[in-house]
């Protein structure tokens, strides 16, 4: 009896975690570049049933003191939760600086308060000096176009930037627009282009939670190696 309480209990564990899964994924439906959170559950080992209490051997096998009479499965467990990087449904704004990733493992790069992150959400806008910010006010990372370096690398394993990234600042006056390769176009000219980069393992990946005029929002920090 108190074996199936133990695996009942294992069971309703997973599922309460299943289901906040489920509401943080509805609760962020509408939330830009948010990726949703699955998990992997499995089945725990399963134990033997024996009888144990008769007091003599069990014919017609004399030899078998304890037969085994049945199984008893141990409850589930969570094994992994994973981040699905499936591309989300594109919308068509109004605005020319709104970006979006058709490559479903290419991150925009922003500068934090907490580094360099890397995220999906390309809801961009311009602030009051003019710089290029997303939803959460992180500044919006560029390089020159052409690149100066042929690196591939911009962020190594120990987190350190292993090129040059900048800000993306513009007059009040200039007239801004981003094309479709991702080409900074200030006044005709396109002297930047807006970083993009791929880990080398998304599974280093983890979500970071920020906080932005009261509104949550999602942010991709990596502590991985990050490609071209």
């Amino acid at each position: 009896m108190i074996r199936g309480i133990y695996t009942a209990a294992a069971s309703m564990l997973c599922e309460v975690i299943r289901q906040d899964m489920v509401a943080d994924n509805l609760a962020n439906v509408d939330t830009p570049g948010f990726k949703r959170v699955q998990g992997i559950f499995k089945e725990l080992p399963t134990m033997e049933i024996r009888k144990i209490n008769d007091g003599q051997l069990y014919p017609p096998r004399p030899f078998v003191r304890y037969p085994k009479i049945g199984k008893l499965g141990t409850g589930v467990i969570l094994d992994e939760s994973f981040t699905d990087f499936s591309i989300g449904k594109f919308e068509h704004t109004e605005n020319p600086l709104d970006c979006a990733l058709e490559n479903p493992s290419a991150f925009f790069l922003a500068e934090t308060p907490q580094g360099t992150r890397f995220t999906r959400d390309g809801i961009f806008s311009l602030d009051q000096d003019g710089f290029l910010k997303n939803m959460n006010g992180d500044y919006v990372l560029a390089e020159t176009e052409p690149p100066e370096t042929e690196q591939k690398v911009l962020i190594g394993e120990d987190g350190k930037e292993k090129q040059k990234f900048q800000r993306v600042q513009v007059g009040l006056q200039d007239r801004m627009v981003i094309d479709t390769e991702g080409r900074i176009v200030v006044n005709g000219i396109a002297d930047l282009k807006l970083l993009r980069g791929s880990p080398s393992d998304r599974k280093a990946f983890r979500k970071v939670i920020q906080t932005h005029d009261s509104l949550l929002d999602r942010a991709i920090n990596s502590v991985g190696t990050s490609r071209r």
